[in-house]
């Protein structure tokens, strides 16, 4: 911990020196153009991190479109995620950068190469935004470049680390906020109404959900009854409660209830889920390989998501599904699940929240101390909640003709 508090201590004043510089080195040629940006035509927002910070963006992307219908909306964001936007209304247009394997979560830009950066840049300028908003609330510069770069006359984004003077309208993020309170300042500083008690909303398609249930069905599975979808994968490993632990908990609502049991990964986590697979035999149904919309029209036959505190929690948030999940070295007032019917299980140890993808003490104590009785006791506590209410308000409200 000693270590961890002097690589933040040195993580601090870097930031801080490189904001005082900034601001010392960039008015003499970065031109603040008037935040009256006249009619809205084109509007671009970026968003170049991972799968759950999308998710969590979409309601102000719907705010967006509802100040401003008659605009055109591009997102900018990884080709990775770029499938979860396809089937969302108030997004016109989409803008990709690959998405690359290995970073340690931060922005996809800041992995670009010289030429894939200068060709972005020009696409970005030839776009002719009237209105460019960088959600990003982190220290990286990436975004705000980016959004320098599009030469619209009215840029906004968040201030941290010297990144406002990028922007016309630069906003201040609050300490101890969520991350959709934060964007709720963001959007109160462009006169958005965004409620961020409200979860954000994803939308499947008819053909997706048929797809999706002729999927179960090939696998034995029989969607008119209870399925619990498990998601055993973490973005850093930090995150993941024990496999095992997953094992035995399935195995119990498996052999105890007489529950469904599907266990979903991405193809980065191809190997753990194949372990799943090996390990769980013929009793519980395994998928893997899956593309991401795909796996998003598959959970939404579920009738609860248990996972980690990771992407898949957030996009079944989305999806009005409930959950139970765990969290240990994530910060509980930042990353809860949005909405009503989550039950979250953490142990608030003292070294918990450290933000960091691989334990500084070697322990792993925060996710280690959550015992399978204590989330077989929080399914047993969801379950008795959606199980008393009518099937309608069990099964998924965003489907599109």
């Amino acid at each position: 911990m000693i270590n961890k508090r002097l690589k933040d201590g040195v993580k601090w004043c870097y930031y801080f020196l490189r904001a005082i510089g900034l601001w010392l080195l960039l008015p003499l040629f970065v031109r603040r153009p008037s935040t009256d940006a006249g009619e809205v035509r084109r509007i671009l927002v970026i968003r170049l991190d991972r799968l759950g910070d999308l998710v969590l963006t979409l309601p102000l992307l719907a705010a967006i479109k509802r100040r401003w219908p008659s605009s055109e909306l591009t997102l900018l964001c990884r080709d990775t995620v770029a499938p979860l936007a396809r089937a969302q209304t108030e997004i016109d247009r989409l803008m990709t950068v690959r998405g690359r394997t290995g970073q340690k979560g931060g922005q996809a830009g800041s992995l670009l190469d010289r030429d894939e950066r200068l060709s972005l840049r020009a696409r970005l300028r030839a776009g002719q935004f009237d209105l460019v908003i960088d959600p990003y609330d982190g220290e990286e510069l990436e975004s705000a470049l980016l959004a320098w770069h599009t030469r619209a006359s009215r840029r906004v984004g968040f201030s941290a680390a010297g990144r406002g003077l990028f922007f016309t309208q630069a906003v201040s993020a609050g300490s101890n906020q969520s991350f959709l309170q934060r964007q709720q300042s963001l959007a109160s500083a462009m006169g958005l109404e965004l409620d961020p008690a409200e979860p954000p909303r994803l939308r499947l398609t008819v053909s997706e959900r048929e797809a999706a249930e002729t999927h179960l069905r090939q696998k034995g599975l029989d969607p008119a009854r209870p399925i619990i979808g498990i998601h055993p994968g973490g973005y850093y490993p930090s995150q993941r409660w024990p496999l095992g632990r997953f094992l035995a908990l399935a195995g119990r609502l498996e052999r105890e209830r007489q529950w469904q049991i599907v266990f979903f990964g991405t193809r980065a986590e191809e190997q753990l889920i194949a372990h799943v697979g090996f390990e769980a035999g013929q009793r519980i149904a395994v998928f893997f390989d899956l593309e991401l919309r795909g796996f998003i029209a598959l959970m939404s036959w579920c009738r609860l998501f248990v996972c980690n505190n990771s992407g898949p929690l957030h996009l079944a948030s989305a999806l009005g599904l409930p959950t139970v999940s765990t969290m240990g070295p994530t910060d509980p007032i930042r990353w809860p699940p949005v909405g009503q019917g989550h039950l979250v299980v953490r142990k608030p140890l003292w070294c918990s929240p450290c933000g960091e993808g691989t334990c500084p003490l070697g322990t792993h104590a925060c996710m280690t101390a959550i015992s399978v009785e204590e989330m077989i006791n929080a399914v047993e506590e969801s379950a008795a909640v959606w199980r008393r209410l009518p099937v309608a308000s069990r099964e998924l409200v965003g489907d599109v003709p």
